[in-house]
Parts: C-alpha cells; structure tokens; sequence
C-alpha cells in the first residue's frame, strides 16, 4: 500500500494544506482561510486535500507541520511572552545590558525584568568566578512575583560548561514550577549577545509554539489521523 505525507502550513492569512507520495511526488493541494482559533483552519484544510484527492486517511503516514506564527508574533509585537532574563557573567558582562540594541518596543514587550550574576565559566571550561547561587535565589523568587511567562537563562562559555545554567533551572523548577525555562547552551554558539538574543525570543514565542502544536494535535484527533506523525 501506498503511503503518503500530509503537509500544513499555517499562514497569518491562509492554512494550505499537500499531499505528496513517498517518493515525493505531488498529489494535491488545497487552501483556506486561517482562523482566529487556527483548529478549524487546519481541520479545513485537511479535509479538504483530503476530498480533493480521494485518498484513504489510514495512508497518510505522516504529517509536516510549518506555520509564520512565530514569525509574526515577533514582528508585530503580539502574543509574546514576557520573559525573565538571567545572564551569568558579572562583573565582565555589565556594560552591555540584555537587549539593549533591540528595537525599544520588542524589548518592553518581550523582557519583564533583567539580572546579571556572578558566574561562568572561560573557554577550557573552569570557573571564572563562583556563581551567586543567592543571587540566582533572590532572582526567580522576584520573577516569580512578577508572573513572567518564561525564563531565560544565559551564562559566559555555557556551551563549553553548562553547569551554572542548569543549577538556574534547577531552581527555578523547586521556586517556578510549571514555568518554561530555556537555557541558551541548547539554543546557540559561542557569542554571548547572539546566544542570548536568541535564547530570549525563543522563551518569548513558546507560547505561540504550543498554541499552534495543541491546534495540530487536536486536528489530527478530529480528523482520526492521530496515527500519522
């Protein structure tokens, strides 16, 4: 039996939804318009390749899932999580403060509040100085008053010794928990600022990612095609 892969892309305007063979041959599209709750859009748009190309639900084998939500979420600014911000790095890492050349209103839509701690590590991986595990304490427990959605955690050579970043999440899963934690030593390379940027805004779209993973899921359920992944 022929088995074949169902393809959805969810746009800020329109769901489109393909069919292709293992082989990777096009059998048929179908497009519709997204919803504000983005299940019926998905639901739409499956159905409808679905009828368009006659073909039998048991031989979809698997699903491929792409969506701008992300995208558009940061660049409009809306339904970001507000995150709080660990850098691990003082005293050498205070002169240039997390975000600080992001455009003004990305910057107070997404960051809640900032500290820079004592810690991390040199490039042969020992330490450069002691991290403030007080400091880090006194840190989620005030995130943990302003309600942030996320944590984002960054620490000087952490993708050389990420020991002071998981001791961060270790904690904040005994103070936070429940709350996300994204760690940067999983998100990026060697530049500190880079590293950091990025470990931020994937803290701040978590939200909108999950929002859109439920929406898939609950869609392939609908539709009996919880068998494909």
């Amino acid at each position: 039996m022929t088995k074949y892969i169902l393809g959805v892309d969810v746009g800020s305007t329109h769901t489109d939804a393909v069919i292709v063979d293992e082989n990777g041959n096009f059998i048929g599209g179908a497009k519709t318009i997204t919803t504000p709750d983005v299940t019926t859009g998905i639901i739409n748009s499956m159905k409808l390749v679905l009828e368009k190309t006659a073909i039998n639900r048991d031989e979809i084998a698997s699903v491929s899932f792409g969506t701008t939500h992300i995208i558009n979420a940061i660049v409009q600014r809306k339904n970001l999580g507000r995150v709080g911000v660990i850098r691990i790095g003082a005293p050498a890492t205070r002169s240039v403060d997390p975000g600080l050349d992001w455009p003004e209103d990305l910057r107070k839509a997404v960051i809640a509040g900032y500290t820079i701690i004592r810690g991390g590590h040199e490039y042969t991986g020992e330490h450069i100085v002691e991290l403030d595990r007080d400091g880090i304490t006194k840190a989620l427990h005030a995130f943990k008053d302003m309600k942030v959605d996320a944590i984002a955690v960054t620490s000087v050579f952490s993708i050389v010794n990420p020991e002071h970043e998981l001791f961060v999440k270790e904690k904040a899963m005994e103070i936070m928990p429940g709350t996300p934690i994204v760690l940067s030593y999983e998100i990026g390379s060697i530049g500190l600022l880079e590293r950091e940027n990025a470990t931020i805004l994937n803290a701040a779209v978590l939200g909108v990612m999950q929002r859109a993973i439920t929406a898939l899921e609950k869609s392939l359920r609908d539709l009996n095609l919880d068998h494909a992944r």
